[in-house]
């Protein structure tokens, strides 16, 4: 009998350790609550001399509360002429500016970017709200020549 309530309890013991360790309440990293994606960016860019005019559109329209808190984030890769073109090479871009969404009929928007003769540049925007990054725009490409060379482009 003495041993029967000793293999009982162990039993109980081992069963309640088992099982406590295993339902801690724990079932992954927290997770942010879905939010809808946010609306898509067109680009497109027009050469004015030394610089260069970015213009962007929005799919749709932001919300009030989305749009007092939205910023776009402009992203520019540049490749110098005189290294060679090099097809397979990837794009590395980085942050040129962040300006804020202000509120225009159509959702266009624009950003007049300063150009260095002599190198390929390549450009893309991203709508970015509290923290929730859009996905990138388009990324549009140009070469912007050595001075006394011809820069007549337009959006591709």
């Amino acid at each position: 009998m003495r041993n029967l309530i000793s293999t009982n309890c162990i039993a109980a013991a081992f069963f309640l350790a088992v099982f406590s360790l295993a339902a801690c309440g724990v079932k992954g990293p927290p997770m942010p609550p879905k939010a809808a994606p946010l609306p898509a960016v067109a680009l497109t860019y027009r050469l004015d001399g030394a610089s260069v005019q970015l213009q962007w559109e929005m799919a749709s329209d932001l919300s009030n509360k989305q749009a007092r808190q939205a910023t776009f984030t402009i992203y520019r890769s540049r490749r110098d002429l005189s290294e060679g073109a090099c097809d397979d090479c990837p794009l590395v871009f980085e942050k040129v500016t962040t300006q804020p969404f202000v509120q225009t009929g159509g959702n266009r928007f624009s950003s007049v970017e300063t150009l260095d003769s002599g190198y390929g540049y390549a450009f893309k925007v991203r709508l970015e709200i509290r923290g929730q990054a859009g996905a990138d725009s388009n990324t549009v490409r140009f070469e912007y020549p050595f001075v006394g060379q011809s820069s007549d482009k337009e959006t591709p």
